[in-house]
Order: C-alpha cells, then structure tokens, then sequence
C-alpha cells in the first residue's frame, strides 16, 4: 500500500507542468535630439496575449535600464513616463531572452 501512494506522488509529479522564465532587458532613452539620454524611473509593464499570468511591471533604474523576468509566452509591451508618449509593443515572443531599446518621445 505504501508503493501505491509513493506511485500516486510520482505520477502528479511528473504529470505538473513548470513555467520556464526567460530574461528581459529594456533600455528606455528619451528621442531628444541631438543624443538621447537614460528615462529614469519609466514602467514597463509586461501583459501575456493569453491571459494564462498575471502581467508583470518593472522601473527602469537610473541608467534607464529594466532587467527582470517573465514566463515564455507572448506579450503586449508598454513603456510609459509621466511627461513622454507611451509606446506599446504588440505580439512580442518572449520565448528566449529578450533584449530591446525603447525611445519615448517627450510630450509638448
């Protein structure tokens, strides 16, 4: 009887699914000409396109850099600051380790 519930165990083991993160890094640079300098303080908040987690937001340090990590899948990306436009990033497959830059454009 102990073998059966040792075997019960095993089989819900093996039959849970695990989640695998990956890796993501934003640079955020506001677009002023003639150079663009680190946004800091911006949130990128990560959205899944299956609704199966919950979405993830980070803060870009003051080198205008998030680093973070999110499960595999496919998401909607927007990188906001009070005083900028929002950009948002449609359909981007975080399945490997993910790196971009993003400008915001001042407002006004």
């Amino acid at each position: 009887m102990k073998y059966f519930g040792l075997l019960a165990l095993l089989v819900f083991l093996l039959g849970c699914t695990t989640v695998n993160e990956v890796s993501v890094s934003l640079s955020v640079v506001d677009g002023s000409f003639p150079s663009a300098f680190p946004v800091d303080g911006a949130t990128a908040t990560f959205v899944p396109e299956n609704d199966s987690f919950v979405s993830s937001s980070f803060q870009t340090n003051m080198d205008g850099v998030v680093f973070g990590s999110v499960p595999s899948g496919t998401y909607a990306i927007t990188v906001s600051k009070e005083g900028y436009s929002s950009v948002v990033l449609e359909n981007q497959d975080l399945t490997i380790d993910y790196s971009r830059q993003v400008v915001l454009e001042a407002l006004g």
